[in-house]
């Protein structure tokens, strides 16, 4: 197993010039803990005989894969990248200030560095700046640029700027930036403004100004609320296994008899059979990425396979000789897998054929497991969190998770973010690729049964024992909203897209939630487009929508007729300026 790889690595450091390195460091994160270790002994024994490619390799694995080992060693022997932009991106992140005002005191080369960057080492950089205190950078992108790094920007992130602004007294800035920010941060911008008494020169801006001043503090007192918009029940009355298609497009749930049902989503109409099984007591469900097959682990500790067309059985796959835990996809279709209180972790031809693959993770118990989206990396929790490379079946690592077993686990879409939840009463969120533990969130004294990472990564969602949903803010470890929606323990949480998604529970009610306006007032206000704003106002007419809501909307609103003052409609084109403002037309 992984011969390929040591195939690809020998070659890459033999040759040991920047074009066979930077496969190595692109190839990086699927690479296992040995491999990289191999990996950064090599570069340094040949960094340390003088080979140029090898310092900037040891450097770019720091930067481009969050290798903090290679960055040891690349900042003990004073080693720099050759390219002048992850020069200044090095010193910034080393923190090695006064090389790095010498490099690059206007700001250039490391804006450069952060426009090139993918989404994970953005969010580093900005996550740096933070921490660091080193803001100033972030006032010399351009317009364009600024843009872009708004989306990157977490909660943490926005109150470093609000206190900069306060600190700086930059008063004027702020006013500017109440029409980018996203609106629940242009409400703490405009309460700043209002507290240090600051007024808009012009008398026709400070009456929309004081306008948007008297609806901020309203909306201040009010949290935006997740709704519920439809509930779905069973005759079931202990719900046991949930499961949503990969598109979310159709869910799956099953009890402790041998009934399965099924719907389509958001609209939550029943769809296809009611399906009975031969066997009793659904303990994992899933959805095949085409929609056309249920595979179903029941308490006989088998699986088995039904068309959904016409509710009939058409496989059933043995093997396991305990509990199967969790139960899912590869996203191509072809490979069913199955985690069980066994310690395996089967891999299934899917539909017709036989176990083909098998991983002995060597910690016991499986309590959880999972596939990111690009079919390459799998998660598996028990007495560890443990990322496997996939086809290879070959152990990347080991993730920081504490001594108790890990119960849960959720991966957030194409991110490479994992969240998770332990006996300790512990939520973790990791990064994939770099293996970083990035978040530790105390969960509270009730015990959390099911667990949900946002498709942006931004928000965990957390069912507990006592049928409460919970929403937790990833940057900050906040609670933002606590909710008891549900009479007995909660069996699953899933989103299906980025602003819904469902929760289920013992007591055979499924909830569908609307999250659209939370998830709206989180993002940048340039993001937003006419029809998602349009959507949002129409909220204020349905039935489910509460005071705190409309509140939320109204300020919504006259912050979008401030932004596109003189009747400009916002719309997805180019900005250009306006006087001082940037405008969307």
């Amino acid at each position: 197993l992984g011969l390929s790889h040591w195939v690809e690595i020998a070659a890459g450091l033999m040759a040991a010039s920047d074009t066979s390195l930077a496969l190595l460091i692109d190839h990086y994160h699927g690479y296992t803990q040995f491999e990289k270790k191999q990996i950064r002994f090599w570069l340094e024994e040949f960094a340390a005989n003088g080979s140029q490619p090898a310092q900037n390799g040891l450097c770019l694995l720091f930067l481009a894969a969050d290798d903090g080992e290679a960055g040891k060693i690349a900042l003990a022997n004073n080693y720099l990248p050759g390219e002048i932009a992850h020069k200044a991106l090095f010193l910034f992140l080393t923190e090695q200030w006064s090389a790095y005002e010498v490099l690059d005191f206007t700001h250039q080369q490391l804006n450069a560095a952060y426009e090139s960057a993918g989404p994970a080492l953005r969010q580093r950089i900005l996550s740096h700046s933070r921490i660091s205190g080193h803001t100033e950078w972030l006032q010399s992108l351009g317009d364009a640029r600024r843009r872009r790094w708004l989306k990157d920007m977490s909660d943490a992130d926005w109150r470093s700027v609000l206190r900069q602004f306060e600190n700086g007294q930059n008063w004027q800035q702020a006013w500017r930036m109440i029409t980018h920010a996203p609106p629940l941060w242009s409400v703490q911008l405009i309460n700043l403004l209002h507290g240090a008494g600051w007024r808009p020169e012009s008398q026709a801006e400070e009456l929309d100004f004081l306008n948007l001043v008297s609806l901020a503090q309203r909306a201040m007192v009010e949290t935006p609320q997740i709704s519920g918009r439809k509930i779905l029940k069973t005759p079931s009355q202990d719900l046991t296994a949930v499961a949503m298609r990969a598109d979310g497009r159709s869910l799956a749930a099953g009890g402790s008899d041998n009934r399965l049902y099924l719907w389509n989503l958001p609209s939550g109409e029943r769809s296809g059979y009611v399906i009975s099984s031969p066997s009793t007591g659904a303990r994992a469900l899933a959805l095949s990425p085409d929609g056309h097959y249920l595979a179903a682990a029941f308490a006989d500790q088998s699986i088995r396979i039904f068309r959904i067309e016409d509710g009939q059985l058409v496989k059933s796959l043995e093997g396991h000789n305990a509990l199967i835990r969790a139960l899912f996809f590869h996203p191509d279709g072809r490979t069913l897998f199955s985690a069980s209180f066994d310690g395996t972790l089967r891999a299934w031809r899917f539909p017709l054929g036989p176990e083909y693959a098998r991983l002995q993770p060597a910690m016991g118990e499986l309590f959880s497991a999972g596939i990111h989206t690009g079919g390459e990396s799998l998660a598996i929790g028990g007495k560890q969190v443990q990322i496997w490379r996939w086809p290879q079946g070959a152990q990347i690592q080991a993730l920081p998770s504490g001594r108790e077993t890990t119960l849960q686990l959720s991966l957030a879409g194409d991110l490479p973010l994992l969240a998770g939840y332990s006996a300790d009463h512990e939520l973790r969120i990791w990064n994939l690729s770099s293996g970083r533990l990035l978040q530790q969130i105390d969960a509270g004294p009730q015990a959390v049964t099911t667990l949900a990472l946002s498709p942006r990564g931004d928000l965990v969602l957390s069912g507990d024992r006592e049928g409460a949903l919970s929403a937790w803010n990833v940057s900050t470890s906040e609670l933002l909203e606590r909710m008891q929606v549900h009479e007995k323990t909660m069996v699953g949480i899933q989103w299906f897209s980025e602003a819904g998604f469902f929760s289920a529970s013992q007591e055979g009610r499924l909830v569908i939630w609307d999250a659209r306006l939370l998830v709206s007032l989180r993002q940048p206000l340039d993001s937003l487009n006419h029809e998602t704003l349009a959507n949002i106002q129409s909220m204020k007419n349905e039935k489910f929508i509460t005071n705190a809501d409309k509140t939320w909307i109204a300020f919504l609103g006259e912050l979008v007729r401030w932004k596109n003052r003189f009747d400009i409609l916002l719309e997805e084109t180019q900005p250009i300026q306006l006087d001082e403002f940037d405008i969307e037309l």
